[in-house]
């Protein structure tokens, strides 16, 4: 462990644990359960919540018949003791590549989260990992993935199925790859189009590239943007984003005499009390 389990940096995890989708629910491997005991325990040493990443393509079965997938998660969540689900389906590159075929995904996906509700009647959080939304337009045999992100015309259905989804976070993978150039625009694309409370803007540490100079950008921006959800991909953390990512968590509390001037002063060593105010990672 480094300081990625240092108590401050992560209030959550989303894990692949042997949960996949299959056109007859959901199947779970037991043996990789097992395996993923001790991140589970780690997790709940550390107050960290832990959601389990269901694999796999959502299949046409469940976007037709959706009630046996939910009862397949709620049956998990009772059995598993964990704080939630999230899914990550990729098979367009973006989840689908045709306008038509993401309002019915999306569909599918509002309805599994909101029937989602524990005993207390609360609902059981679902995050959804996703990419190249802006790529998917109005034609059946599209490319999300095979243009810059400039090319595509805004699909002003896409944008609807967006602000209008029961989640509780997109967790945006654009954000992962590129130069600062095009993290820029699309960071700026998906506050301009994504509610802030259903937004997580996604970072990726092993990858080549990032200088502090570059990560000082970067976090400079995900800022100014009000964005209050990052999700790392994936663990351990490297040691170049941990203090990045404490100082975004914590406002840059004790960053100096005046956190607005030491705040991005990577030259400044940040010391947070234990009563500074943190926003979520």
């Amino acid at each position: 462990r480094n300081g990625t389990w240092g108590g401050r940096v992560l209030d959550g995890i989303q894990a692949w644990c042997g949960c996949r989708f299959t056109d007859s629910g959901l199947s779970f491997n037991e043996t990789q359960w097992q395996e993923c005991q001790p991140l589970l325990q780690a997790a709940r040493d550390t107050h960290t919540k832990f959601q389990l990443m269901i694999a796999g393509d959502v299949p046409d079965a469940a976007i037709d018949h959706p009630e046996m997938f939910i009862q397949d998660a709620l049956d998990l969540y009772r059995r598993l003791d964990i704080d939630g689900f999230s899914l990550d389906d990729e098979r367009d590159c973006a989840p689908r590549k045709s306008t038509d075929e993401f309002v019915r995904w999306v569909k599918f996906q509002n309805a599994f989260a909101s029937a989602l509700v524990d005993d207390d009647d609360n609902y059981i959080p679902v995050t959804s990992a996703v990419q190249a939304l802006f790529g998917i337009q109005d034609d059946p045999n599209n490319d999300p993935c095979d243009r810059p992100p400039v090319m595509y015309p805004l699909e002003k259905r896409v944008v609807q199925e967006l602000q209008s989804a029961f989640l509780e976070k997109w967790l945006v993978m654009d954000t992962y790859y590129f130069g600062l150039d095009r993290f820029l625009s699309t960071l700026d694309w998906h506050v301009g189009y994504i509610p802030k409370q259903t937004l997580a803007v996604g970072m990726m540490w092993n990858r080549d590239g990032l200088t502090q100079e570059n990560l000082i950008a970067r976090f400079h921006a995900i800022d100014k943007a009000g964005v209050d959800w990052i999700n790392m991909f994936m663990l351990p953390i490297d040691d170049i984003f941990l203090p990045f990512l404490l100082r975004w968590k914590t406002y840059c509390a004790g960053c100096g005499e005046q956190r607005i001037l030491g705040c991005y002063d990577m030259s400044v060593t940040c010391q947070p009390s234990d009563s500074d105010d943190v926003a979520d990672l």
